[in-house]
């Protein structure tokens, strides 16, 4: 969203993101793909290899993903023209994918995986995702999870979820946009089946707009 707005925020990059406490000792989970293979290599070097097998497994179909932006899915049958008049080239590289796409992650463990201590760090990593471990976990939501982890990493905010806050608000007004707060809205305006603004109650005293329309 911040992209189609033009906006950007500040943000503090950290690696590792965390650690993983297990009976056998502490695990640094870093976003960086061949760092957090060396890590699972002091578990279990075998495992480590298995692990490698997995990703590649996985990480051509986030490879077809991201080449469509979230903003352009859609629930009405349009995405079908709109997939194809602006992502086929991202489909064409989801096709060799197609019997990952509605797999689990554990069927995708299952088929590269046999090390113990790997599959219960799988499972960590699927639950702390989805709530579910890996055989309740859909490939796509650990696919995207693990290429976006590695190519961008993981960066918090300066200022926090308000600096996000903030940096939305801006871009809503370099649009000419305005946010007005603690408004009743008394009716939605549609003009040709698209909503065209707001108009808002006849007088609003702590604000004091009155009668107003506010463009969307």
């Amino acid at each position: 969203v911040l992209d189609v707005l033009g906006e950007s925020l500040q943000a503090t990059r950290y690696d590792p993101l965390g650690h993983y406490h297990f009976p056998e000792g502490c695990f640094a989970v870093y976003s960086n793909g061949d760092r957090y293979r060396e890590e699972v290599t002091k578990f279990t070097p075998q495992g480590a290899k298995e692990f490698q097998q997995f990703e590649e497994r996985l990480l051509p179909l986030y490879e077809a993903m991201k080449g469509i932006p979230t903003l352009a899915l859609r629930a009405d049958w349009q995405i079908i023209p709109v997939l194809f008049g602006r992502y086929l080239p991202s489909l064409l590289k989801m096709l060799p994918n197609l019997p990952i796409v509605k797999s689990s992650v554990g069927n995708v463990m299952d088929a590269t995986v046999q090390d113990s201590w790997v599959r219960r760090l799988i499972d960590l990593e699927c639950f702390l995702l989805s709530g579910l471990k890996a055989h309740g976990t859909i490939a796509p939501e650990v696919a995207f999870m693990l290429g976006e982890r590695s190519r961008a990493g993981v960066e918090y905010p300066v200022g926090g979820s308000a600096a996000i806050v903030n940096a939305l608000v801006r871009g809503l007004e370099r649009w000419g946009g305005k946010l007005l707060l603690g408004c009743h809205v008394e009716q939605i305006l549609v003009e040709s089946g698209k909503v065209a603004g707001v108009r808002l109650r006849e007088e609003d005293r702590e604000t004091g707009v009155y009668n107003a329309v506010v463009e969307v």
